[in-house]
């Protein structure tokens, strides 16, 4: 079987590895599932600000802190969240906790999962304004892009700006 990652390149997995994959996929759902019913101050349920408007420096350290006790360093703190300029609709959960392992390409399959995008529809990642390949991981990226606060801030929208 072929995993297809931005219909350029594809990796050929056999079938203990995708069980192993799919493992893996779905033991960080439960976790950032798990995760995102634990707000640092209750806040209302239509806020749509940015992660950032919504909590301030010290709260998002306190936070991330008390989740990276309880998960080690083997999960990387993800905040998804769609770019000012995009059309796509929000995530309903914009916090993960990501292995650092998974590919920013496996991780795309999973924002394109929760926002119910079509295969012709195109999805690109941001982070610091940068377009992460697609065969890095998410350990990788935080290694470099990581916050104070201790999140990765990955943004997403339908086309890439820095093309045609």
């Amino acid at each position: 079987m072929s995993v297809y990652i931005n219909m350029e390149a594809s990796v050929d997995f056999n079938n203990n590895e995708i069980a192993t994959l799919d493992a893996l996929l779905q033991e960080y759902i439960n976790l950032s599932a798990a995760w995102e019913s634990d707000a640092v101050t209750p806040k209302p349920a239509k806020d749509v600000r940015p992660f950032k408007l919504r909590y301030s420096f010290e709260e998002r350290k306190a936070l991330a802190q008390k989740h990276k006790a309880s998960c080690g360093q083997e999960m990387v703190l993800v905040i998804c969240e769609k770019s000012d300029s995009s059309q796509l609709p929000m995530l309903r959960k914009p916090r993960f906790k990501v292995p650092t392992t998974v590919t920013v390409g496996n991780f795309m399959r999973i924002i394109r999962q929760n926002l119910t995008l079509r295969d012709e529809e195109s999805l690109f990642f941001f982070v610091r304004n940068t377009i992460p390949s697609s065969i890095r991981t998410i350990g990788e990226l935080s290694h470099e892009f990581a916050e104070e606060d201790g999140f990765l801030y990955i943004q997403y929208q339908e086309e890439s700006v820095y093309g045609n």
